[in-house]
């Protein structure tokens, strides 16, 4: 299982345990969602949209925090009503026999963006589904990633989660050539990178970030650098993620607090790596000889 799996699988199970507290009856009884979706467009604006099922009494349905406007409820009849929503009245009456409902609305200051890093502080103890922008492809939900190469969405069971991610991060590529081949080294970051070096000796990728607290992704290639890694900067281990290997290449996903020199070490280098690879196509053999074993025993 890759860590790219690993890593949806994390945020598909974010359970708290934490009482239900949010959409409650003033009778006690729970009001039912069949879908409660945040959406989050590329220019800060977040949509709600709550499905609510039949309900047997009334009740009052409390909204996601935040400033709240343009609010709509729409009954399965498609009849429209329009709230308008103050600070101190942060949730709208749903009546019995209204039916199933649909609950719409903006929140206009729940993303915020400091150092080109977007931050959505959510709690809501439903179930939610968040939708991103086509531009994210790289998100952490309390400080795990989550990749999102195609689907743009997932669920959060719960949920208490600080959603953090940056798009249309400037690119560079440093390029290592070692014994007549070349390697590309990809970074993504609105860090500024410099004094990049790599040593095939020390088995180390170095390079140095000039700006504090910002996301930087780097891609390296499998035959160039093998993990597992380490990753320290100024010689203090700090913490990074590899949340995606193809193959061929490892990403790294790495947020420094400070600026400084960051090591990035691995275990194997070139042109160890053509010595290594014998090795593991013969491990791989030795454990598929029991297996063709069994298929011809059948």
């Amino acid at each position: 299982m890759n860590l790219k799996i690993l890593s949806s699988f994390f945020i598909f199970t974010l359970i708290l345990a934490v009482p239900q507290a949010y959409g409650q009856s003033e009778s006690g009884e729970k009001i039912n969602h069949e879908l409660l979706e945040v959406t989050i467009k590329s220019d800060g604006k977040v949509n709600v949209v709550h499905k609510i099922k039949n309900l047997n009494e009334a009740g009052i349905l409390d909204l996601v925090d935040g400033t709240i406007s343009k609010v709509k409820v729409t009954n399965q009849l498609g009849i429209i009503e329009t709230f308008e929503i103050t600070s101190q009245t942060n949730s709208i009456p749903i009546l019995e026999g209204q039916g199933k409902l649909t609950i719409e609305y903006e929140l206009t200051d729940a993303l915020i963006i400091t150092d080109n890093v977007w931050t959505l502080n959510y709690l809501y103890l439903e179930t939610t589904v968040f939708v991103l922008p086509e531009n994210v492809e790289l998100l952490f939900a309390n400080d795990r990633p989550l990749y999102l190469e195609q689907e743009k969405r997932f669920a959060c069971h719960g949920c208490q989660v600080i959603l953090e991610y940056s798009i249309n991060e400037p690119e560079t590529i440093e390029q290592v050539t070692w014994e007549e081949e070349k390697f590309d080294v990809t970074f993504s970051s609105f860090n500024t990178i410099e004094n990049f070096e790599f040593s095939q000796p020390e088995k180390k990728i170095t390079f140095t970030t000039k700006e504090d607290d910002q996301f930087v992704t780097v891609v390296i290639p499998l035959e160039l650098l093998w993990g597992p890694y380490i990753v320290l900067l100024d010689e203090e281990k700090i913490p990074f993620h590899e949340y995606n290997n193809n193959g061929t290449h490892s990403w790294l996903n790495i947020k420094p607090d400070n600026s400084g020199e960051v090591a990035i070490i691995g275990t194997t280098v070139v042109p160890e790596f053509s010595l290594f690879l014998p090795l593991v196509i013969g491990f791989m053999i030795i454990m598929m000889v029991p297996l063709v074993r069994k298929i011809n025993l059948h």
